[in-house]
């Protein structure tokens, strides 16, 4: 660090050199690297210097300071003692030269204000430049996070989708199950009532040609009808017997269940049970109906929901793979706006560092030129 320091005694040209400058004549004055001014109270020794000895005004290049220097004494008018080291300061002439020249640091001291307060602006640029790029880092960091949650908000939501879509798929599938067990349970349904149809309308045309008198009793042939051995009003059997077929050729009329006689309250308890389980097959027919026909509906409700929610996640999808793409977006401008502030930021340092040096460099020369 660059450090200007300067002794004042009690001598009246000195006093005049540090006039308003808030120094007084018993003080020490030390010019930092910050451009402050420190103060220090003179020992004995730099009181006993006469301020007609012009002995100890220091040449150029000769030491005016350090802890083993005994007097504290200044250097010539146009030259300013600074500070080499912690152990050692120098007299020295305006820019680097070999003889002490009032009128060429009052020059330097001009030259070194100008160039300081040019500095000064550009450090005041560069503190602007770097609050407005901390400023744009720290919206694209919000910008990123609000990014980064939206994202994640779309992610969770498109699961939440897939899982409901999984579901309406379970329910589709359900549901068409359920159309086709109930489409076999009314089919098995149908081929019972036709069966029990058909026996009821051979009975039922069993008794319209009975009205003949023709049919036979028991044992008798009842076909095949010929018109030659049976007739068509004899190809049947009085009321309590049925004709059965013992082979293509021949047919016989036999009592229930094999017995040697006709049941004719037999056969009417059993027309009457055969006509209630027909009516019964048609109800439970028709409840089976119903129950497929609604089955049907809801199979049909699963797939229009499966679709509808296809069409959600898909969009919702669509939503999180843009969100995703804001995000990382978002992230490399974040980036990118953060390295700017750092450069910014460097250069403010670099900046204030310069204005801070040339201020230090201008105080020195203004000190050069003072005396």
């Amino acid at each position: 660090s660059l450090m200007a320091v300067v002794a004042a005694s009690g001598s009246g040209w000195r006093n005049q050199s540090l006039m308003g400058t808030g120094v007084s004549s018993s003080e020490e004055v030390i010019v930092t690297a910050d451009g402050g001014l420190q103060r220090h109270k003179q020992g004995a020794a730099s009181e006993g210097i006469s301020s007609q000895g012009v002995a100890h005004f220091g040449q150029p290049r000769a030491q005016c300071g350090g802890p083993e220097f005994s007097l504290k004494a200044c250097c010539m008018p146009g030259c300013a003692c600074i500070l080499q080291t912690m152990e050692y300061s120098q007299c020295l002439a305006p820019a680097g030269g070999r003889t002490c020249n009032p009128s060429k640091a009052a020059d330097e001291a001009r030259l070194a204000k100008q160039l300081a307060d040019k500095e000064f602006v550009k450090d005041w640029n560069a503190s602007l430049e770097a609050a407005t790029a901390k400023t744009k880092a720290e919206r694209a960091l919000n910008a990123s996070a609000t990014a980064d949650s939206l994202k994640y908000h779309h992610a969770e939501k498109a699961d939440v989708m897939r899982r409901h879509r999984q579901r309406k798929e379970e329910l589709a599938r359900f549901a068409k199950k359920a159309v086709a067990t109930a489409a076999r349970a009314a089919a098995a349904k149908e081929a019972e009532i036709e069966v029990l149809r058909k026996v009821i309308s051979q009975i039922t045309h069993s008794r319209a040609i009975r009205s003949s008198g023709q049919c036979r009793p028991v044992y008798g042939q009842c076909g095949p009808v010929d018109g030659q051995k049976v007739s068509k009003l004899q190809g049947c059997c009085i009321e309590g017997c049925t004709c059965h077929w013992k082979n293509q050729w021949f047919a016989q009329c036999r009592g229930p269940n094999g017995e040697t006689s006709c049941q004719p309250e037999l056969e009417r308890s059993t027309d009457e049970e055969r006509l209630k389980n027909l009516t019964r097959l048609k109800g439970e027919r028709s409840n089976l109906l119903a129950v497929m026909e609604t089955a049907d509906h809801n199979y049909s409700r699963a797939r229009q929901e499966l679709a509808e929610v296809s069409l959600a996640l898909e969009a919702t999808t669509l939503e999180k793979q843009k969100a995703e793409k804001a995000a990382k977006w978002l992230e490399v401008r974040a980036l990118k706006t953060q390295e700017a502030a750092r450069i910014a930021e460097q250069r403010r340092l670099q900046a204030h560092a310069r204005a801070q040096m040339l201020g230090l460099s201008a105080k020195v020369s203004k000190l050069r030129s003072a005396y």
